[in-house]
């Protein structure tokens, strides 16, 4: 290979782990950023449990809904906020 495709070589691997190390990062932050944003605003109610039922995440809609705060949501078990069976009939 001469000095001058070498060279060229060069440059282009470069641009390569340029692009890796910093602009995919960015790109991968913004799309992050955007995703929870639709999920953290969107319309309808959305909420995340544990397999122990326990409320790891909520979107605010649910928590307007519901009328709690995060504070008071997150971390404790959904069927506390669920109505009892026999207070409905």
């Amino acid at each position: 290979m001469s000095t001058g495709h070498t060279n060229c070589f060069i440059l282009r691997v470069t641009q390569l782990i340029f692009l890796t190390l910093h602009l995919i990062p960015t790109v991968l932050r913004a799309r992050d950023a955007e995703l929870i944003d639709f999920f953290q605003n969107a319309p309808i109610a959305l909420h995340w449990l544990n397999s122990d039922g326990i409320v790891l995440w909520a979107n605010q809609t649910e928590l307007n809904v519901l009328g709690y705060e995060a504070e008071e949501y997150i971390g404790q078990p959904i069927m506390n906020f669920c109505p009892d069976e026999r207070e409905l009939v």
